[in-house]
């Protein structure tokens, strides 16, 4: 998993759309802490491997380039207080009445998995919550 970090990030640009509506930016990129944890976890593979006929190789560690689908997250973090997130365990933005946020933005990190079925269950349990009001 990706660890957060204040370098990645979603920001509005001083451009404007077409419709006057500023453009998001996205500044993402990993840092040397992640790629020493990914040259770490060749090192432990390649262990693994060590009596088998397999092979594990990243050919250069230096200018590593790994990056998965981009599933975006984390710019709607769901937390228990506003200090270190955005939406609370039922998807409620905090601090504001009837405004709820249910896609990949509430997800804190997440790998390189695809976050479908998350965002189903995230779903189905904002969709019982809203039935209870």
């Amino acid at each position: 998993d990706q660890i957060p970090t204040k370098n990645n990030k979603v920001i509005l640009s001083k451009d404007r759309d077409e419709f006057n509506r500023y453009i998001p930016k996205i500044i993402f990129g990993k840092d040397q802490n992640e790629r020493s944890a990914i040259v770490e976890a060749k090192k432990l593979i390649e262990k693994h491997l060590e009596n088998t006929e397999y092979k594990f190789n990243i050919i250069n560690t230096k200018n590593l380039k790994l990056f998965h689908g981009n599933h975006f997250s984390g710019t709607a973090r769901m937390s228990s207080d506003i200090s270190s997130g955005v939406v609370n365990s039922d998807l409620k933005v905090h601090n504001l009445n009837n405004l709820y946020i249910c896609d990949s933005s509430v997800i804190p990190f997440f790998g390189n998995s695809n976050p479908g079925f998350t965002l189903m269950a995230f779903c189905k349990k904002l969709a019982n919550h809203l039935k209870k009001l």
